[in-house]
């Protein structure tokens, strides 16, 4: 069953009794990310090449829904502000309940939007602190969500590039530096200089 699915999905080939990894396949394996993600970040790229506009908060909510990303958890205290945030930005988000299988689970939905506001802010160069009280979450996770986000951003990178969707490469890639260093988009040519970082920058 395993094998045909991977066939199905395009990771390997047959030949007689022998199977052997696609291109796709085979950068799955490189990047160590869960098939399932490769097929998130192939079907969310295919929707923005079809009709919708690449934003930064879009890709990060798809990498959001990736099965290798970390969410945060969403409780009652947070739920209304969390569901106020999804409505303002539901436009832009790529992957919705409507649209994906696994989010037409709620509770799911909203952890993948929390974790998106959360990497938001930071590119938004939101204080640390601030982000902490915010959402409830302590140094170590912020950072844990960027390194997670770096990660993703970069495989979706990889996989835009397989599929020659080349304008979105270039977005993935920014928005990768951004969240490496928490910064807005103006900042990007000034933290390549030596010894600046966010703070300087």
């Amino acid at each position: 069953n395993i094998f045909e699915f991977l066939h199905h999905q395009g990771f390997i080939e047959q030949s007689g009794f022998r199977y052997f990894a696609t291109p796709l396949g085979s950068l799955t394996s490189r990047l160590y990310i869960d098939p399932l993600t490769t097929m998130t970040l192939r079907e969310g790229l295919a929707r923005i090449n079809d009709k919708k506009i690449s934003t930064p908060i879009g890709l990060l909510h798809l990498i959001t829904c990736c099965p290798d990303s970390e969410l945060l958890n969403v409780s009652k205290t947070n739920l209304e502000e969390t569901e106020n945030f999804a409505s303002h930005f539901e436009d832009s988000f790529i992957l919705t309940p409507e649209n994906t299988a696994s989010l037409e689970d709620l509770f799911q939905y909203l952890r993948t939007i929390r974790t998106s506001w959360l990497l938001m802010q930071w590119i938004e160069e939101e204080k640390e602190d601030m982000m902490c009280d915010q959402f409830n979450v302590g140094p170590g996770d912020i950072y844990r969500q960027v390194e997670s986000a770096q990660w993703l951003l970069y495989a979706a990178g990889q996989v835009a590039h397989l599929l020659h969707q080349k304008s979105l490469t270039f977005d993935l890639e920014n928005l990768r530096h951004r969240i490496q260093y928490g910064i807005k988009e103006e900042l990007l040519e000034l933290v390549k200089l030596r010894n600046v970082g966010r703070v300087r920058a």
